[in-house]
């Protein structure tokens, strides 16, 4: 076998020379295929979880990043949860601001929102507050099947859930030390659990009112399944 010269150049009829550097960094850092490219364009997901009178609405932003081999990491740049007993026409304002502060020249910006209790009609709010922006309405339910519909996704929740905990055990997700939600959503983690019911064979979701809230977890896999799922299901322009 030829021993392969990393460090010639053989001219273009063994390809460019873009070509030869992609294939000698290739052979010297084959780690480095893991890591993401950069790029000048940035993609954010964000989810958002919509509460009632005892439950806090979060949001979760995630920035978006793929290596060589089309893996996505997810960057997480923001969790939030919003005070009990604002408005959901405040609500919708400061969600509206928040997409419009992300959306820039070379920036994609997609939600995901919780479509169950408040959500209907909330989201009515936000698209006149923010008509350009691309939100994807999320019916959670508690069977297995997944149906997408144009912008309306009806996902069960343990379908939702496992994407984020196949996510978090990849080592796709990375949050910042620095997060003021960080303990609470750790919290969130350890707490939720996914039990099959006793009686009917279906699924209930570890939690109540009394034990804490799940809503920084759910905006978080909301805006992770959205971003997961968007380049396998139709044209992208991450």
């Amino acid at each position: 076998m030829n021993e392969i010269d990393l460090n010639t150049w053989m001219g273009p009829e063994d390809g460019s020379f873009e070509q030869f550097k992609s294939d000698r960094e290739a052979w010297l850092h084959p780690e480095k295929a893991d890591e993401p490219e950069e790029t000048k364009w940035t993609s954010y997901v964000c989810g958002l979880d919509l509460g009632q009178k005892r439950d806090p609405s979060a949001l979760a932003i995630c920035e978006i990043r793929e290596n060589k081999h089309f893996e996505k990491f997810f960057y997480v740049r923001g969790l939030k949860r919003f005070p009990l007993h604002q408005t959901y026409t405040r609500l919708a304002e400061r969600v509206a601001k928040v997409d419009a502060q992300l959306r820039g020249e070379y920036t994609n910006v997609t939600w995901a929102a919780d479509l169950g209790g408040p959500g209907p009609g909330v989201l009515e709010i936000l698209s006149r507050k923010a008509p350009r922006m691309d939100l994807y309405k999320v019916l959670l339910h508690g069977g297995s099947a997944t149906t997408w519909d144009h912008h309306e996704i009806m996902i069960s929740k343990s379908t939702l859930i496992s994407t984020l905990i196949a996510a978090f055990d990849a080592d796709h997700i990375f949050l910042s030390s620095k997060s003021r939600e960080l303990e609470n959503i750790k919290t969130e983690l350890q707490n939720f659990e996914v039990r099959l019911s006793a009686n009917e064979g279906g699924e209930s979701y570890g939690g109540n009112v009394s034990e804490g809230h799940f809503d920084l977890l759910i905006s978080l896999a909301l805006a992770v399944y959205i971003g997961s799922e968007l380049g396998a299901r139709g044209p992208t322009s991450w």
